[in-house]
Parts: C-alpha cells; sequence; structure tokens
C-alpha cells in the first residue's frame, strides 16, 4: 500500500509485475490489507479514517458490517476467520469474530504494526515499532 497517495497496488506472482488495484482518497491512507479467505475479500485498513473495508479480486467494495477504529495498522486473518487489527493509537490488539464481536488481546503494546497470522503455532505475530520488536499472541478459542 502506499498510504499518503491513498492507493493499494497488486503484484503479478508470475511476472512480478505491479499495478494499481485501487486508488481513493476514501481508503482512508491505507497501511494494511489481507486476504480474507472464508469470505474471499480483501480487507483494507485506512489509518486515517479508521475503516475496516473489504473489497473483492475485481476491487468492488463489499458489504461488511462497519468496523471503525483509532488508527488500524495491521491486518491478520486466521484459519476460522477471525480478524486482528494492530491499533496504533489505542496500542492493542484486538480480535474481531465472524459475528464482528470485538475483543482484546494486548494492551499497552509498544507501536503495533504488522501481523502475520502463524498457522503452524496458532499464533498471531505483531511487529512492535517502538523498539524494532515482535511480540506473539497465541489465538484463544472463540
Amino acid at each position: 500500500t502506499d498510504g499518503p497517495s491513498n492507493t493499494v497496488y497488486r503484484v503479478d506472482p508470475t511476472t512480478n509485475v505491479g499495478s494499481i488495484f485501487l486508488s481513493d482518497a476514501s481508503l482512508g491512507e491505507p497501511h494494511a490489507v489481507v486476504w480474507h479467505p472464508t469470505q474471499q475479500l480483501f480487507l483494507i485498513a485506512g489509518s486515517k479514517s479508521g475503516k475496516i473495508r473489504a473489497f473483492d479480486r475485481n476491487g468492488k467494495e463489499q458489504s461488511i458490517p462497519g468496523i471503525f477504529l483509532q488508527d488500524p495498522e495491521g491486518l491478520a486473518v486466521d484459519d476460522a476467520g477471525n480478524i486482528y487489527v494492530a491499533s496504533g493509537t489505542l496500542r492493542s490488539l484486538l480480535k474481531i469474530t465472524p459475528t464482528f464481536a470485538i475483543s482484546s488481546l494486548g494492551l499497552n503494546m509498544a507501536g503495533p504494526m504488522g501481523l502475520s497470522f502463524l498457522s503452524a503455532t496458532k499464533e498471531i505475530a505483531v511487529s512492535l515499532f517502538e523498539g524494532n520488536g515482535v511480540q506473539s499472541f497465541a489465538i484463544p478459542k472463540n
């Protein structure tokens, strides 16, 4: 993503050539994109807008319940369809279930940014801006 230009790029895996997937000011400075395999949608977190929006493979916006958070910086999706969001302003890691219930997994974190689902260990890894660290959380059962 290129947050300041409100652009999300896609890269062709066979040619490694990038092209614009979406470009619109309404994206709110996108900082994270993740593929939601069970919903077959891309989720895009707008850091400045606070919105998490969904798009199909063709870039058409799809309807999901409104998710508004302060400064969403990172996204991940586990194999059960739970969405994880790193919030820089809230300094927390949030879990959003498939029914859109929100809970916190980590509070007072040192600038959470990027997220990754570690399928082998069923953990969410969080890159931390402050201190250049990584913290991981076991995924709780729904």
